[in-house]
C-alpha cells in the first residue's frame, strides 16, 4: 500500500512508492517527505505518521548529517550506513544500505535493513580476534589489555572490565536490542577471555618454573666448574703450562656447552634483554676471540680497527660472532685459515667469516636452525649441541640485523649484516691508571671456589681475604678495608644484597667501596637485582681471569 498524501505527487513519484522494500520520496525544493508502507517498520509507526508531509531536514532532523552528503551525490549507493534513533529501544543502532536516486523534482530513497548481517559478521570478527590472541611472552595484565582491547573495539559491547576474581564482565549496549544470539554472544566473549588469561597465568607461572629451575641447574653446575677454571688460569699466569690444554679444553668446552643451552633457553622464552652501546665494530670483534678459545690463533682479522661502529650488546654480539669463528673452524681443514672483515655501506654494515671448506647442502639449508648440525661419526669429533649458530642468528636478528650463508666447492662464508650508527661518538676512553694494590674481600660459601679465586687475584698482585658468609665478611672487612668485595649471591645467614648494604654502611674504607657480584646465578633477573643494589658488576661463574681483573682495575 501507498500512504494517501502520496496521491498529490507526480505519477512517476507515486511509482517508486509501490516497491516491497521502505522506500521515501522527498519531493521539491524543501524534500517533502512521501512514504510506502513498508518503510513503518524500519522507521517505527509513530515517526513513519508524523514525518509524512513534512521538510526531510526537520522529519528526520537527528539522521539528516547522514543523509544530507548522499541526497546532494544522488545516484548513488552506500553500505552499512550507521543510524541511530529511537525504534525498539532508545537510540538503537540500525545498519542499512540506502540506495539513492534523483528524479525529476524530487529525490527517491530505498531503505534496505542489514544491522543482522553487520552486527553477525562484527561479533564473528571479535570471536576470531580473540581466538587469534597470543599469549606467548606475555603477562596475565598484557593479556588482560589484549583482550580489553578487541572486545571493546566492537561497538555492540556496551562496557567490558575484568572483576577481581578473573571473570570478564562483559555488560551489553543499551542501543541494541537483547535477544538469545546477543546473549550467546557476551558469553562466548566471556569465556574466551577467561580462557585467554587463564592460559597466560598458566604459562607464566611455567615459565617462573622453568627459569628458578634453569637457575638452579646452572648454580649446581658452574659452581663446581668455578674453582677448576680459575685453578686453570693461575696456572697458566704462573706459567705452568704441562699438560694444562689437556685439562683445560673439556672444561671450557663443558662451560660453552652450559651456556649455549642456558643463552638459547632464555632466547626461546624472550627472557633477553640487550644492554646496548656504540662500540667499534673491531672491539665486539676482538672480544669474540677471547671467547673462541684455542680457536683464535687461526683467525686472521682483515677489518679495519676504527671507523665501524655499531650500536651494540658487546657481550651477546660477540658471543655470536665467536659461535661463527669455532663453526668455520671446525668445518675447515687443521691447518686452514678463517677470515673475517667488515665493510661498511650507506645505514648497513657486514661482517663476513670466511673458511676454507664446504658445508653439506643438506646442512647448509637449514644452518641456522637449533639442533641441526653436520653428522659425525661415533667418536663425535666436533661435539656439540647444535646450538651454536641458532643461537648466533637470534642474538643478530635481536640487534635488527640479517645473517645468510653461501657455500662454493671449496668454502663457506657466513655474513652478518647489521645497522650502522655512521654519526655515532663513541663514549670517551676512560683515563688510563697505573695499578695499585688494591685490597680484594671475596666473600664465598664454597670454600674451594674462594681459594681459587684469592690465589688468581694474588697471583695478579692483588691483596685479597676471604669470608664464607655474611657475619665473617663484616668482621674481616671492619680490619681489612677492603677498596673492592667480590660478593657471592646465595650465601648463608644472610644474601649477597643484604651484606652489599652492610658493607657499605659500614663506611670503612676512605675510597668508595665496590660491589661486584661473583655468582652462579646468571638470569637477567639476577642481574637487574644487582644492578638495582648498586653493585658494580654481575660476573657469572665460572669467571674468566681476564675479565675478572679488567672488571676489578677499572674501579676506582
Amino acid at each position: 500500500m501507498v500512504m494517501c498524501l502520496t496521491m498529490s505527487i507526480p505519477e512517476h513519484m507515486r511509482w517508486c512508492l509501490t516497491a516491497p522494500v521502505a522506500t521515501t520520496v522527498l519531493v521539491g525544493e524543501s524534500l517533502e517527505v512521501h512514504a510506502n508502507d513498508a518503510f513503518a517498520p524500519f522507521i517505527g509507526p509513530a515517526r513513519h505518521a508524523a514525518a509524512l508531509g513534512r521538510p526531510a531536514r526537520e522529519a528526520f532532523a537527528d539522521l539528516w548529517p547522514v543523509l544530507e552528503p548522499l541526497v546532494v551525490s544522488a545516484p548513488c549507493v552506500a553500505n552499512a550506513v550507521r543510524l541511530v534513533f529511537d525504534r525498539a529501544v532508545a537510540s538503537e543502532e540500525i545498519y542499512a544500505t540506502l540506495i539513492v536516486m534523483k528524479l525529476d523534482g524530487g529525490i527517491a530513497i530505498n531503505w534496505l535493513e542489514t544491522t543482522q548481517d553487520v552486527v553477525e559478521r562484527r561479533r564473528l570478527e571479535t570471536l576470531r580476534a580473540l581466538a587469534a590472541t597470543s599469549v606467548v611472552g606475555r603477562t596475565v595484565e598484557e593479556t588482560r589489555d589484549a583482550v580489553l582491547r578487541v572486545v571493546r573495539a566492537n561497538a555492540g559491547i556496551g562496557s567490558a572490565s575484568f572483576a577481581p576474581d578473573g571473570t570478564l564482565v562483559v555488560e551489553p549496549s543499551p542501543h541494541r536490542p537483547s535477544d538469545e544470539a546477543y546473549r550467546a554472544f557476551l558469553r562466548d566473549v566471556a569465556r574466551i577471555g577467561e580462557d585467554l588469561v587463564a592460559r597466560a597465568a598458566h604459562a607464566t607461572a611455567h615459565a617462573r618454573a622453568e627459569d628458578d629451575f634453569l637457575s638452579m641447574l646452572a648454580h649446581e653446575l658452574r659452581n663446581p666448574l668455578a674453582p677448576v677454571l680459575t685453578t686453570l688460569d693461575v696456572m697458566r699466569v704462573r706459567g705452568q703450562t704441562d699438560e694444562l690444554a689437556a685439562l683445560e679444553r673439556p672444561m671450557r668446552h663443558l662451560n660453552q656447552l652450559l651456556d649455549d643451552l642456558l643463552e638459547y633457553s632464555r632466547i626461546a622464552r624472550g627472557a633477553v634483554t640487550l644492554r646496548r652501546e656504540r662500540v667499534e665494530l673491531a672491539d665486539v670483534v676482538q672480544r669474540a676471540l677471547e671467547m673462541s678459545g684455542g680457536f683464535a690463533d687461526r683467525v686472521y682479522v682483515a677489518g679495519p680497527r676504527v671507523g665501524v661502529q655499531v650500536v651494540a650488546d658487546v657481550d651477546r654480539l660477540a658471543n655470536a660472532i665467536s659461535h661463527l669463528i669455532v663453526n668455520a673452524a671446525q668445518h675447515g681443514t687443521p691447518d686452514s685459515r678463517v677470515s673475517i672483515d667488515a665493510t661498511r655501506t650507506v645505514g648497513r654494515v657486514q661482517l663476513s667469516v670466511r673458511n676454507e671448506g664446504k658445508i653439506p647442502d643438506e646442512v647448509a639449508a637449514r644452518l641456522f636452525e637449533a639442533f641441526v648440525q653436520e653428522p659425525q661419526g661415533l667418536d663425535r669429533p666436533r661435539g656439540g649441541l647444535g646450538l651454536g649458530l641458532a643461537i648466533t642468528r637470534s642474538l643478530v636478528e635481536m640487534h635488527g640485523g640479517t645473517i645468510r650463508a653461501s657455500t662454493s666447492t671449496a668454502a663457506t662464508e657466513i655474513v652478518i649484516d647489521l645497522p650502522s650508527e655512521q654519526t655515532a661518538v663513541l663514549p670517551q676512553p676512560k683515563a688510563a691508571h697505573t695499578r695499585t694494590r688494591k685490597r680484594v674481600l671475596i666473600v664465598e660459601d664454597n670454600d674451594d671456589t674462594a681459594r681459587a679465586l684469592k690465589t688468581a687475584l694474588e697471583t695478579l698482585g692483588y691483596e685479597v681475604a676471604i669470608a664464607h658468609d655474611g657475619p665473617v665478611a663484616l668482621t674481616v672487612a671492619r680490619t681489612f678495608r677492603p677498596e673492592v668485595a667480590l660478593l657471592d649471591i646465595g650465601l648463608p645467614v644472610m644474601d649477597g644484597y643484604e651484606l652489599a648494604n652492610r658493607l657499605r654502611a659500614m663506611n670503612i674504607s676512605a675510597k668508595q667501596l665496590h660491589v661486584v657480584a661473583v655468582t652462579a646465578y646468571g638470569a637477567e633477573s639476577y642481574r637487574q637485582k644487582s644492578a638495582d643494589a648498586g653493585f658494580a658488576d654481575h660476573l657469572v661463574k665460572p669467571v674468566d681471569l681476564a675479565k675478572l681483573e679488567r672488571v676489578v682495575e677499572d674501579l676506582s
